[in-house]
């Protein structure tokens, strides 16, 4: 008699888990193992990348700062020749009112400026009467300036005054201007290294640049250049 086989057997290559997670805990750990490796050479990378972009924008500020002074610088002396010119303007139409230029004292290098006896001359306070009112240089007490922020002096030597836009430690210092004293339309070059050059025009000004210093011309603002 034949007796029938189970309907079901196990197989032979079937291992129980133990044995299983024995056979494969090594290949288990190597894969750990290359996870842990890949993240600790993704952050490695990482912080390569970062010092490389700090680096980089350091070396951008460095190029950076010095050019924005530049461009500061260029505005500044754009600034300082518009308001030369203003002074000139000013002084144009000072003459056409009065026939006559204003007597004002000299501020330096033996040339009047842009001081705070000019500003209550040009520019005078009618409401409060200043010396202007009583200055016989503009008994009509006319506004030939007005003046707009940041023209006025606020504090130093020449507090009061119409200065250029140059900081300087002992304050912002006034405009100088030259004028045409014999009527023939022509104004001596201020300029020493100029050799008596003339200038066509009634009244020239000039800033002192952004070293504050008169003498030296390689700086100084000019209306007429």
């Amino acid at each position: 008699m034949k007796h029938p086989l189970p309907s079901s057997l196990p197989l032979a290559s079937s291992a129980s888990p133990r044995l299983r997670a024995s056979h494969s805990s090594p290949r288990l750990r190597l894969s750990a193992s290359l996870r842990e490796f890949r993240a600790s050479s993704t952050a490695a990378f990482t912080l390569v990348e970062l010092l490389v972009v700090i680096v980089i924008l350091g070396i951008l500020l460095a190029m950076m700062v010095p050019a924005a002074g530049m461009i500061l610088k260029r505005v500044k002396v754009a600034q300082a020749r518009s308001d030369a010119q203003v002074v000139v303007a000013t002084m144009s139409k000072y003459r056409l009112e009065y026939n006559r230029w204003p007597d004002v004292k000299e501020v330096a290098e033996g040339y009047a400026g842009t001081s705070k006896e000019w500003v209550d001359i040009m520019n005078p306070d009618i409401t409060t009467g200043t010396s202007a009112k009583r200055d016989p240089n503009n008994f009509r007490q006319l506004r030939f300036l007005e003046m707009g922020k940041g023209m006025r002096i606020e504090s130093g030597t020449h507090e009061g005054g119409f200065g250029d836009p140059f900081p300087h430690k002992d304050g912002r210092v006034p405009f100088l201007y030259a004028i045409d004293d014999d009527g023939d339309g022509h104004v001596k070059n201020p300029d020493p290294d100029k050799g008596g050059e003339l200038i066509r025009a009634d009244v020239v000004a000039w800033s002192a640049g952004p070293d504050g210093d008169y003498r030296s011309w390689e700086d100084n603002v000019t209306s007429w250049e």
